[in-house]
């Protein structure tokens, strides 16, 4: 085992069945990021995809104000890993929202994604107001998933009068609880 001590890596035993060899060695990068990753993981809770009103539709639009207010078995602020897509469009105010340990700055008609196995949490100091279009996987085509990959890795900005049309359909689609 590779113990520190005095900014050293000390490996025990020693060959000659004595205390301990210190010598000066760099650590292995990779197996520090294994290390580390396997310590996040166990502190990074996985979250399934599931309608909010129990329906077995693919997809939902939820107000960020309303996801804010449900009672939820974990903190919303709590780093999670969806096994979905979210789509948040923020409609209203400034906030961030965290992506693979990544603060995005958030404000009126932006768009945030985060993919399937992501990193996420929500920022407990924002307060800005967003639509979210949560859906699984497999609504999305393989090749339209790799775009979006690409295309909304960082939040993007769009025109007003573009953002206005999608909030349109996407309000639309909470007042009428039905998504197609």
């Amino acid at each position: 085992a590779v113990r520190h001590r005095g900014g050293l890596n000390c490996l025990e035993p020693a060959p000659t069945g004595g205390m301990g060899a210190c010598r000066s060695v760099q650590p292995d990068p990779n197996q520090t990021i294994q290390t580390e990753q396997t310590r996040m993981d166990a502190d990074i809770l996985n979250i399934p995809y599931a309608h909010s009103k129990g329906r077995g539709i693919p997809i939902e639009v939820i107000r960020l104000s309303e996801l804010r207010c449900r009672k939820l078995d974990r903190s919303l602020f709590m780093t999670t890993r969806p096994e979905f897509y979210v789509l948040m469009f923020t409609t209203a105010g400034t906030g961030a929202h965290w992506v693979d340990f990544t603060r995005h700055p958030l404000r009126q008609g932006d768009v945030l994604q985060v993919r399937p196995d992501q990193i996420h949490a929500f920022d407990a100091d924002s307060q800005h107001e967003a639509l979210l279009l949560v859906f699984r996987p497999e609504v999305v085509p393989e090749t339209l998933a790799m775009r979006l990959a690409v295309h909304l890795s960082q939040p993007v900005h769009l025109e007003p009068r573009d953002f206005a049309l999608l909030v349109q359909v996407l309000e639309f689609l909470v007042q009428n609880e039905q998504v197609p």
